[in-house]
């Protein structure tokens, strides 16, 4: 019978633990519903939101250009990154579970965030350890994005179920899918993600023209998706039905994820990744046009 190769066998480590690590993430936004986090007026919360966003973000934004080329030259320096931040969250679950009436809540909302944000740039980083070449590299991340999308679906049926019963037993539930998630990221590869530090030559592709446009192009379709949550969830919370329609919001992004990521590698075989980013980014302004013009609670999951 045979055995599967040893990269192959890393792959599966590493989707198990994004696996995991997506479902931590669906829980945590279902057991959020019915929080103080989102309950709270929005003129109360829109100083709060500010200052823990700036909190929560400047440290992580000054630090993680220091640190980062440090850790990807130690042997295992990323899998130790996805391990702590696993703890963290179940750290952050369980407080979350004893503090979801209080203000408390904001900043381990949001440190919860800044730590998603950590571990999705550490599996990036693991991911080319895993594949031969640059185009198992676009279909492993394609993958892993189809699985995300689909455990995270998954992992909300029973965090809605619990939370309907209690909302800190939902986030101790949340708790116990991260520390599945750090004993599946044990298992990771101890590769080392970049043995020099960058030459010239790559510092100055890094800092070339179409580096810097496709960066700042994601950078802003990220900040249209977390804008876009908190105005859907404050919006919503004044709607018949809101709860309803936000999940159906957060459910229509978990399909376009998985729809992106199903037709990415196709599309990229005929249409320049840039052409590809120009359409997603008028598709956004587009739709968000188009839902300004409605403004009706139907129209929030196309946003």
């Amino acid at each position: 019978m045979p055995t599967a190769s040893p990269r192959a066998t890393r792959y599966q480590r590493l989707a198990l633990t994004h696996a995991l690590m997506a479902a931590g993430d669906a829980a945590m936004a279902v057991a959020l519903a019915n929080s103080l986090f989102l309950s709270i007026s929005p003129d109360a919360a829109r100083s709060r939101v500010l200052l823990f966003l700036g909190v929560s973000v400047a440290p992580f934004a000054i630090v993680a250009p220091l640190i980062g080329p440090a850790i990807d030259r130690m042997a295992g320096g990323r899998r130790l990154v996805v391990q702590s931040v696993a703890l963290a969250r179940i750290a952050i679950a369980v407080l979350m579970a004893l503090t979801l009436d209080s203000l408390l809540l904001f900043p381990l909302a949001f440190a919860a965030m800044v730590l998603q944000k950590t571990y999705l740039v550490s599996k990036s980083a693991l991911v080319p350890s895993v594949v031969s070449n640059d185009m198992e590299l676009v279909e492993a991340n394609s993958k892993l994005g189809i699985i995300s999308g689909v455990v995270g679906f998954a992992a909300a049926v029973p965090a809605g179920l619990l939370q309907l019963v209690s909302g800190p037993l939902a986030m101790l539930f949340d708790a116990l899918v991260f520390f599945a998630a750090y004993v599946a990221a044990t298992q990771l590869p101890r590769e080392v993600v970049a043995r020099d530090a960058a030459g010239r030559a790559e510092q100055a592709e890094l800092r070339s023209v179409a580096v810097v446009l496709a960066a700042s192009a994601m950078g802003l379709l990220r900040a249209s998706v977390g804008f876009l949550f908190f105005h859907l969830a404050f919006w919503l919370r004044n709607q018949e039905a809101g709860t309803v329609w936000f999940g159906a919001g957060v459910s229509f992004a978990a399909l376009g994820t998985m729809i992106g990521n199903s037709i990415g590698p196709r599309l990229r075989r005929a249409v320049r990744e840039e052409i590809m980013l120009i359409f997603a980014l008028c598709f956004v302004a587009v739709s968000g046009a188009v839902s300004a013009v409605f403004a009706e609670a139907s129209s929030a999951p196309c946003c």
